[in-house]
């Protein structure tokens, strides 16, 4: 997910807060069909239906990257950060996307459906 341009943020916030890097993302468990499957079924969900789709998002500017980074997960690493390392961060990962000319990241989207029995009362 947001590659080619994630793994220089994760880059930027080793360097600012290591503690950080080692926290758990729960979103990496799920990034293919078969691990969120199985999370359904341990759930409780019968037969649940999950399919993967490519997808690649559009980067206008490099400083879009940073948009993405505050609306997705990845902001509440940001906002662990203190004041000052968010903003080296910001600036560290914004330069990369620019020198590195990153004019598109991937953005994958895994879709699951499952259907509620009638009578199920739950």
């Amino acid at each position: 997910m947001f590659e080619p341009a994630d793994g220089t943020f994760w880059e930027a916030v080793q360097r600012e807060d290591p503690e950080l890097l080692k926290s758990i993302k729960p979103w990496n468990k799920i990034v293919e069909p078969d691990p969120l499957r199985t999370l359904l079924i341990e759930c409780g969900v019968t037969n649940p239906e999950v399919v993967a789709e490519p997808g690649i998002h559009p980067l206008k500017s490099p400083e879009d990257w940073w948009t993405i980074v505050l609306g997705s997960g990845y902001r509440s690493t940001v906002e662990a950060l203190t004041p000052s390392a968010r903003e080296l961060v910001r600036l560290a990962t914004i330069q990369a996307v620019r020198r590195q000319r990153i004019r598109e990241i991937r953005a994958d989207v895994i879709y699951a459906t499952a259907r509620r029995l009638a009578g199920s009362g739950e």
